[in-house]
């Protein structure tokens, strides 16, 4: 991991887009990539012909060329974004990409000293040290979803990559969490079902399980008890004494990480927003008791517990009868037992 970059020039604010753009100093691809991580934003990813433009006019006066946040790293000619998204818009110049030498798998933007050189991209040698374009957006955008579980019912979302804080507040956001993962079923449908969104790349799944209260007390950001675990060999083990959230490898297994995530080139972290399923807790705080009495007779009104099981109690004073209908209201107690009630007749 390197260390903070020089900043050339930002945050500069697209006033279209909302989106702040900073163009940090010279580095390699990789190194670019690790730093804007860093900054909890990505090389940027140009959304179409307006923004590209807007670029080239805003930071042309600070490079002629930086890098941008595209890459054929896995799979040769298949350039994708960095945060996980299939962008439809490209711009190469005529010719390009041309991978010379077999070495070119990222891509830089070429905005010259002109208005008059235009704007246009190429791919480049990763050794290639150039400045670098990075977007820091507020939130992730949903990539996927809704999906409906067919293990506990619940609504899932994927978001695109981020750090696991924005995750989980676009999670907020969208009503939810980051997942709470229950069982072991529920954690490979996860990963069954968006593990390989972006394959071959591949993709590390936030959830919403941390220890920044606590440290070494992991509780999920839901409040659901913490009871299913699938921690990998030798984690958590809170590494540099500052990975306090978790993710879930390609293989399935939990590992403790820092909330940027790993800065390696090519490793998305995807956060899995899970909306739960309303559940309905009905609960009666109060029956009412009617019977036609007697006037010769009293009344004693009884209770007792079903679960566990307990002897008729009485329940109140005894009733003087009238010779008409009787009405009597009981407070349940709010301690979810079961129970049953009856009234026994009490001769004078």
């Amino acid at each position: 991991m390197i260390g903070h970059a020089g900043t050339l020039t930002g945050p500069v604010r697209n006033p279209v887009n909302g989106i702040d753009y900073y163009l940090i100093d010279g580095g390699t691809w990789q190194q670019a990539h690790s730093e804007a991580m860093l900054m909890e934003g990505h090389l940027a990813v140009i959304e179409d012909a307006a923004e590209n433009q807007w670029i080239a006019e805003t930071f042309r006066p600070y490079a002629p060329r930086f890098w941008i946040g595209y890459t054929d790293f896995h799979v040769e000619g298949e350039f994708r974004t960095v945060d996980g998204r299939k962008s439809a818009y490209r711009n190469f110049a005529p010719g390009q990409p041309d991978n010379h030498f077999d070495q070119q798998d990222h891509v830089e933007m070429v905005v010259g000293t002109s208005a008059d050189d235009g704007a246009f991209w190429d791919d480049q040698d990763s050794r290639a040290i150039l400045p670098a374009l990075v977007k820091v957006t507020p939130m992730p955008v949903v990539l996927t979803g809704p999906i409906l579980s067919p293990i506990n019912g619940s609504t899932y979302y994927l978001l695109s990559d981020s750090s696991w804080k924005k995750a989980q507040s676009k999670a907020r956001e969208l009503g939810g969490n980051l997942a709470t993962v229950a069982s072991l079923a529920e954690n490979d449908w996860i990963v069954a079902t968006f593990g390989n969104w972006d394959a071959p790349r591949q993709a590390h799944l936030w959830i919403g399980l941390n220890d920044t209260d606590d440290e070494g007390r992991f509780g999920w950001v839901s409040g659901e008890p913490f009871r299913f675990q699938n921690w990998d060999n030798w984690e958590p083990n809170n590494a540099f004494g500052a990975e306090h959230f978790t993710h879930i490898y390609p293989n399935g297994v939990w590992n403790d990480l820092f909330n940027h995530g790993l800065p390696e080139s090519m490793r998305l972290h995807l956060g899995v927003v899970e909306i739960q399923r309303p559940y309905l807790d009905v609960r009666i705080s109060e029956v009412e008791l009617r019977w036609r009495t007697e006037s010769a007779l009293q009344y004693q009104i009884q209770q007792r517990i079903v679960e566990p099981a307990s002897p008729w109690a009485d329940l109140g004073p005894l009733i003087q009868g009238t010779g008409k209908y009787m009405t009597n209201k009981v407070t349940l107690p709010a301690d979810s037992t079961h129970r049953v009630f009856r009234v026994v007749e009490v001769p004078r």
